[in-house]
């Protein structure tokens, strides 16, 4: 999977990078009114060698492949919040998943 992104390069020398969001698709809206923009494995040369934020903005479209969702504890609302227990899920949650 791959997250679409940009970058710049300060006057300083430090870069500074940004994934790009955009309008969620049917099972994000859900509970999120944007997601990250996700490219598919066939347009990741395009995206690379895009000359500018017109030709990355047309394919910043919310993706439609099948993608598998969990829940997360709150703590993770908190930009602040870094380490292991950002990646962990709600037990109950899991056991739903693992049932299906």
């Amino acid at each position: 999977m791959f997250l679409g992104g940009i970058y710049k390069i300060s006057e300083h020398d430090v870069m500074q990078f940004n994934i790009l969001t955009t309008d969620p698709n049917q099972r994000i809206n859900d509970f999120h009114h944007r997601m990250p923009v996700i490219v598919p494995a066939e347009n990741v040369e395009a995206w690379m060698q895009s000359k500018g934020i017109g030709e990355l903005y047309q394919m910043a479209k919310p993706y439609q492949g099948d993608l598998i969702i969990y829940e997360c504890d709150s703590y993770v609302d908190n930009g602040r919040h870094e380490g292991p227990r950002c990646m962990e899920l709600i037990a109950s949650k899991l056991a739903e998943s693992s049932a299906e």
